[in-house]
Protein backbone atom coordinates (compact mmCIF):
# COMPACT_ATOMS: atom_id res chain seq x y z
CA UNK A 1 0.00 0.00 0.00
CA UNK A 2 2.77 2.31 0.64
CA UNK A 3 3.91 2.33 -2.69
CA UNK A 4 0.46 3.19 -4.70
CA UNK A 5 -0.06 5.83 -2.23
CA UNK A 6 3.44 7.52 -3.10
CA UNK A 7 2.85 7.03 -6.69
CA UNK A 8 -0.53 8.15 -6.23
CA UNK A 9 0.76 11.45 -4.54
CA UNK A 10 3.72 11.95 -6.81
CA UNK A 11 1.16 11.30 -9.52
CA UNK A 12 -1.18 14.02 -8.29
CA UNK A 13 1.99 16.63 -7.53
CA UNK A 14 2.69 16.39 -11.01
CA UNK A 15 -0.51 16.94 -12.15
CA UNK A 16 -0.86 19.90 -9.81
CA UNK A 17 2.41 20.90 -11.80
CA UNK A 18 0.89 20.30 -15.35
CA UNK A 19 -2.28 22.34 -14.33
CA UNK A 20 -0.66 25.76 -12.92
CA UNK A 21 1.89 25.95 -15.66
CA UNK A 22 -0.94 25.93 -18.12
CA UNK A 23 -2.53 28.48 -15.85
CA UNK A 24 0.02 30.53 -16.25
CA UNK A 25 -0.71 30.84 -20.37
CA UNK A 26 -4.40 31.33 -19.45
CA UNK A 27 -6.37 34.66 -20.60
CA UNK A 28 -10.07 34.12 -19.68
CA UNK A 29 -12.36 33.58 -22.90
CA UNK A 30 -9.85 34.76 -25.18
CA UNK A 31 -8.53 31.20 -23.94
CA UNK A 32 -11.14 29.20 -26.06
CA UNK A 33 -9.82 28.10 -29.28
CA UNK A 34 -10.08 31.51 -31.36
CA UNK A 35 -10.38 29.35 -34.68
CA UNK A 36 -13.69 28.25 -33.69
CA UNK A 37 -13.91 31.31 -31.49
CA UNK A 38 -12.75 34.23 -33.14
CA UNK A 39 -14.71 36.93 -30.87
CA UNK A 40 -15.07 36.84 -27.05
CA UNK A 41 -19.11 36.46 -27.89
CA UNK A 42 -18.70 33.51 -30.37
CA UNK A 43 -19.30 30.66 -27.89
CA UNK A 44 -22.17 32.28 -26.38
CA UNK A 45 -23.69 32.88 -29.82
CA UNK A 46 -22.88 29.00 -30.56
CA UNK A 47 -24.15 28.12 -27.30
CA UNK A 48 -27.53 30.22 -27.92
CA UNK A 49 -27.70 28.38 -31.34
CA UNK A 50 -28.07 24.64 -29.44
CA UNK A 51 -30.95 23.02 -28.50
CA UNK A 52 -31.89 21.46 -25.41
CA UNK A 53 -31.13 18.48 -24.31
CA UNK A 54 -31.83 15.84 -21.79
CA UNK A 55 -29.84 13.08 -20.15
CA UNK A 56 -30.90 10.27 -17.95
CA UNK A 57 -28.85 9.04 -15.05
CA UNK A 58 -28.91 5.81 -13.97
CA UNK A 59 -28.28 5.83 -9.88
CA UNK A 60 -27.62 3.20 -7.22
CA UNK A 61 -30.29 4.53 -5.20
CA UNK A 62 -33.34 2.48 -4.14
CA UNK A 63 -35.73 5.17 -3.87
CA UNK A 64 -35.14 6.88 -7.43
CA UNK A 65 -33.20 4.55 -10.09
CA UNK A 66 -32.82 6.96 -12.33
CA UNK A 67 -33.46 10.44 -13.24
CA UNK A 68 -33.81 13.22 -16.04
CA UNK A 69 -31.61 16.53 -16.21
CA UNK A 70 -32.77 18.63 -18.57
CA UNK A 71 -29.68 20.97 -20.31
CA UNK A 72 -31.06 24.38 -21.73
CA UNK A 73 -28.24 25.89 -23.49
CA UNK A 74 -29.70 29.13 -23.56
CA UNK A 75 -30.44 29.30 -19.81
CA UNK A 76 -26.70 28.67 -19.01
CA UNK A 77 -25.79 31.00 -21.43
CA UNK A 78 -27.64 34.05 -19.62
CA UNK A 79 -26.50 32.14 -16.16
CA UNK A 80 -22.80 32.62 -17.52
CA UNK A 81 -23.06 36.50 -18.81
CA UNK A 82 -25.03 37.64 -15.53
CA UNK A 83 -22.50 35.81 -13.49
CA UNK A 84 -19.82 37.90 -15.93
CA UNK A 85 -22.24 40.90 -15.09
CA UNK A 86 -21.94 40.69 -11.11
CA UNK A 87 -18.20 40.14 -11.44
CA UNK A 88 -18.04 42.97 -13.56
CA UNK A 89 -19.64 45.12 -11.02
CA UNK A 90 -18.19 43.91 -8.27
CA UNK A 91 -14.63 44.84 -9.79
CA UNK A 92 -15.32 48.44 -10.54
CA UNK A 93 -16.03 48.66 -7.11
CA UNK A 94 -12.91 47.13 -5.97
CA UNK A 95 -10.91 48.86 -8.18
CA UNK A 96 -12.66 52.86 -6.87
CA UNK A 97 -11.69 51.24 -3.56
CA UNK A 98 -7.84 50.71 -4.52
CA UNK A 99 -8.14 54.38 -6.39
CA UNK A 100 -8.68 55.79 -3.39
CA UNK A 101 -6.51 53.97 -0.91
CA UNK A 102 -4.12 54.58 -3.15
CA UNK A 103 -4.66 58.51 -3.41
CA UNK A 104 -4.50 58.43 0.56
CA UNK A 105 -1.25 56.60 0.51
CA UNK A 106 0.52 58.86 -1.32
CA UNK A 107 -1.56 61.92 0.70
CA UNK A 108 0.36 60.35 3.97
CA UNK A 109 3.66 59.46 2.25
CA UNK A 110 3.55 63.44 0.84
CA UNK A 111 2.96 64.42 4.56
CA UNK A 112 5.52 62.38 6.29
CA UNK A 113 8.12 63.65 4.08
CA UNK A 114 7.40 67.51 4.81
CA UNK A 115 7.52 66.26 8.32
CA UNK A 116 10.84 64.86 8.33
CA UNK A 117 12.43 67.83 6.65
CA UNK A 118 10.51 70.15 9.05
CA UNK A 119 8.78 71.78 6.01
CA UNK A 120 6.28 73.70 6.94
CA UNK A 121 2.74 72.40 5.49
CA UNK A 122 0.94 73.63 2.97
CA UNK A 123 -2.38 74.28 4.87
CA UNK A 124 -0.35 76.57 7.38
Amino acid sequence: LGGEEEGESSSAVENDKKLSSRLLYYHGISGLNSTIFPTWDAYFRSLLEEPGTQFVVESNNRLVREFTIDIEPASICSRILSVREQIAKEWARDLDVVVARGAQIISSYNEKRIRERGEPDEKD
